[in-house]
C-alpha cells in the first residue's frame, strides 16, 4: 500500500512497523495514519453527568455518539474541536446541575500529603532541592460549578469551565484497567498534562488521595491548571525525578499509574510532519531504558498486593512488551503480569519477541491497540505485586 508521497512516514518506521503488525491489518494500520480522527470526550463527572452533558449537547445541536466501552465517553460526530470549545450556555439553560455534583469534598491533608510534607523537609534540610518546591500539596480553591445557593453565571463556557474533557479514546483505556476506588493512594508517576489524572478524579468520586507527578515545571503549571478547571481537590502535585520517587514513597500506594514519555508513534499522522519529526531507532532505545527505570520505580513505590498500570501511545517492542520482560526478570517472582481485558473494547495481541530475543510468555497477557479511524496506537500492561521489592531501610 503506498501512501500520500506529500507526507511520506520515515522509512525505516515503516519497514519495522511490516513487522510489529499482523499481515491481516497492515493496511487498515496504515490508513489510520492518513485519517483525521474525529474529537473524543469525557464527561468531568465530578461536575455533570454524561446524560446530562450530551442532552445539552443535543439541544446544541451536536451529535454525539456513545463509546460502547465506556459510558462517560463521546465521539463528536458534526463539530470541529474549535466550534465544540465554543458552545456556551446562558443562565436558563442551567437546569441541568444537580445539587450532587455541587458537593466539594473537605480540603484536608491525609497520608500522602504529610508524607509528601516530610519528604520536602528532609530533602531541604539536605539540600537537595532537585524537584520543584511547589509546598507539601497544592491547594486548588474552590471547585469551578456552583452551589445550590450561589447565583448561575450569565454564561457559562462547559470548555473552559471543564465540564468535560478532550482526550482520545485510546488514553481513557489505561485507567478503565487501573479501576481506582474512592478511598485509595494512588500515584500518577508521569501525570502532566493531566488527561488520566483527572480521568482518575473523576473515578474516585474526589475522594481518596492522588499523588500527580512531573519533573517539568512548564508541564506541571498545566497540570495544575487542568485540576483546577475540573474541580480535583484530591491530588497532590510534585516534580520527583520519577525514577527514585519510590525512595520518598516506598510501598506507599494502593496503585500506580506508570503512563510514560514515549516516541508516540501511535499518534503519527502524515498530513501532520511534526507528529514523525525527528523520530529515530536510536531515540526509542533511550527513551525505552528510561522507561524500565521509571517502571521499576513505581513497582518499588506500590504496596504489595497492589496494583501498576504501563502504558505507552506507541507501537515499539522495545517501549512496550521489551519493558515488561525486563522487569518481570528484574523482580523475578515479585510481579506478574494480569491478562487484560475492557468489555466491548477491540484489543490486540502482544508482539512476543522482537531482534531476535524472545519474550517471557507472561508478555503475551499485555495488550496493544491498534491505530484506527478511531483509536490512537497504544500498550497497556497490568501488574500485580506480589512481594516485596524494597529492602529494610536500614539496607538503602
Amino acid at each position: 500500500m503506498k501512501l500520500n508521497k506529500q507526507y511520506v512516514l520515515p522509512a525505516e518506521f515503516l519497514s519495522r512497523l511490516q513487522k510489529i503488525i499482523p499481515p491481516s491489518k497492515i493496511d487498515s494500520v496504515l490508513c489510520a495514519f492518513s485519517v483525521k480522527r474525529p474529537t473524543t470526550l469525557r464527561a468531568n463527572t465530578l461536575k455533570i453527568s454524561a446524560r446530562d452533558l450530551r442532552n445539552i449537547f443535543f439541544e446544541k445541536g451536536v451529535k454525539l455518539e456513545n463509546v460502547p466501552w465506556y459510558r462517560d465517553a463521546f465521539i463528536v460526530k458534526n463539530r470541529t474541536l474549535r466550534e465544540l470549545m465554543e458552545i456556551e450556555i446562558s443562565a436558563h439553560d442551567q437546569n441541568f446541575l444537580d445539587p450532587q455534583f455541587a458537593k466539594s469534598e473537605a480540603d484536608s491533608a491525609g497520608p500522602v500529603a504529610k508524607v509528601f510534607q516530610t519528604s520536602l523537609q528532609v530533602a531541604r534540610d539536605k539540600g537537595r532541592l532537585y524537584y520543584s518546591d511547589l509546598g507539601a500539596r497544592s491547594s486548588f480553591g474552590e471547585a469551578k460549578f456552583r452551589s445550590p445557593s450561589s447565583a448561575p453565571p450569565a454564561i457559562l463556557n462547559l470548555y473552559k469551565e471543564g465540564y468535560y474533557y478532550v482526550q482520545s479514546l485510546s488514553s481513557m483505556i489505561p485507567l478503565l484497567v487501573l479501576n481506582p476506588k474512592p478511598g485509595e493512594k494512588i500515584l500518577d508517576i508521569c501525570a502532566a498534562p493531566g488527561s488520566k489524572t483527572t480521568q482518575m478524579a473523576t473515578m474516585m468520586g474526589n475522594k481518596g488521595e492522588i499523588l500527580a507527578n512531573d519533573t517539568s515545571p512548564i508541564r506541571r503549571l498545566r497540570l495544575e491548571a487542568n485540576l483546577k478547571i475540573q474541580g480535583v481537590n484530591c491530588a497532590y502535585v510534585s516534580g520527583f525525578p520519577a525514577q527514585s520517587l519510590w525512595i520518598k514513597f516506598p510501598e506507599f500506594f494502593d496503585k500506580t499509574l506508570c503512563d510514560v514519555p514515549c516516541s508516540m508513534e501511535g499518534r503519527f499522522h502524515t498530513f501532520e510532519p511534526e507528529s514523525y519529526k525527528g523520530w529515530l531507532v536510536k531515540k526509542v532505545r533511550n527513551l525505552s531504558r528510561l522507561q524500565k527505570w521509571i517502571l521499576r520505580s513505581a513497582v518499588s513505590a506500590t504496596k504489595v498486593g497492589g496494583r501498576i498500570i504501563y502504558s505507552t501511545c506507541t507501537l515499539s517492542p522495545e517501549e512496550n512488551e521489551e519493558v515488561i520482560d525486563w522487569i518481570l526478570e528484574k523482580e523475578k517472582g515479585k510481579v506478574q503480569v494480569e491478562k487484560i481485558s475492557v468489555a466491548g473494547c477491540q484489543l490486540s495481541d502482544a508482539v512476543m519477541g522482537w531482534d531476535g530475543k524472545k519474550y517471557n510468555p507472561e508478555v503475551g497477557k499485555t495488550a496493544r491497540i491498534l491505530p484506527s479511524e478511531t483509536m490512537e496506537g497504544f500498550f497497556v500492561a497490568s501488574l500485580r505485586k506480589i512481594k516485596s521489592t524494597v529492602k529494610p531501610r536500614s539496607s538503602l
